[in-house]
């Protein structure tokens, strides 16, 4: 009997990182600031398949309205670290929100 409650992870990044999560059997959209509401509208039509998301951290500075329609429909979502990212902007998120949970820095590496 198939499992019709069965919920898959939702993975929107840039290609390479798409492409690898799709391989471990995850939906993935490759993320393209200059198709933003093509992003919007699919996560809003299938929002009901996705258990959870991560979203890569282009996404987290560029998507700012892909991060809010996550929250809104309640997909809880984590960011993808980039290490080839010069920023790190996930590492920096990362780091804290650990110090927020814990009351401490943690080194990230």
């Amino acid at each position: 009997m198939e499992n019709t409650n069965k919920k898959n992870l939702l993975v929107i990044a840039e290609e390479r990182s798409v492409l690898i999560w799709e391989m471990a059997g995850a939906k993935g959209l490759v993320f393209d600031p200059q198709k933003i509401r093509e992003t919007f509208n699919d996560i809003k039509a299938h929002s009901m398949d996705y258990k959870a998301a991560l979203i890569g951290e282009s996404v987290y500075e560029k998507g700012t309205q892909i991060v809010r329609l996550l929250n809104d429909l309640e997909i809880p979502w984590i960011m993808l670290l980039d290490q080839s990212n010069d920023e790190k902007i996930g590492y920096k998120e990362l780091q804290r929100l650990s110090e927020k949970a814990i009351g401490m820095s943690l080194a990230i590496h």
